[in-house]
């Protein structure tokens, strides 16, 4: 597996449209650099497909420019490797009540690469509640704004002591199971 990034890097993988726009974390994240000694320095925050200018926007509105890098187009191989080497991987999904069943198949591609996933989605959201069962992130709702800063404070204290790592439990039955029950029914591609 390849070394993670040497910055406290998240990353988005796929197309990051203004309905997915969480600007809770993008509040979250400039009080971070504001008020964490040693944060902003090493902070990155890692686009990686087609973000919309509403998104773009409201990162600059937040003070995130310089510390964002946006690369709109990566074949699969190369969102793998990015997957692999981020310190966090986001899993966003817009925030209304009818998505609370739709898993992304991104999902168990972020489980696979072992790195701590931050998910932000609506209120008992499927795929969250599969990041907190197996134990690979952490998933808050659009206003747990408190405990999602205290949370990426704690990885990043982790990261700091190199020490950020995942300990997942039993992934590899929710992908069988996934594959058999979902992917025929509601496992769509986002």
């Amino acid at each position: 597996s390849p070394t993670p990034d040497s910055d406290f890097s998240l990353s988005y993988i796929g197309s990051l449209l203004s309905g997915r726009n969480p600007l809770t974390l993008w509040k979250v994240l400039s009080e971070l650099i504001e008020e964490q000694p040693g944060f902003k320095e090493k902070f990155k925050l890692k686009l990686i497909g087609v973000v919309s200018r509403e998104v773009h926007d409201t990162i600059k509105d937040h003070d995130l420019g310089d510390y964002t890098t946006i690369v709109p187009y990566v074949d699969h191989h190369e969102a793998r490797m990015y997957q692999k080497k981020s310190q966090v991987l986001l899993l966003l999904e817009i925030n209304r009540k009818e998505i609370k069943g739709i898993i992304p198949g991104k999902l168990f591609e972020y489980m696979e690469a072992g790195r701590p996933i931050l998910a932000i989605g609506p209120d008992e959201w499927e795929a969250g509640q599969i990041v907190r069962e197996t134990n690979t992130g952490a998933y808050f709702g659009y206003d747990e704004s408190a405990a999602l800063k205290a949370q990426i404070l704690e990885w990043y204290k982790l990261y700091e002591q190199d020490k950020l790592q995942v300990q997942a439990a039993s992934i590899g039955a929710y992908q069988r199971k996934a594959l058999t029950e979902k992917l025929a029914e509601e496992l769509r591609w986002a």
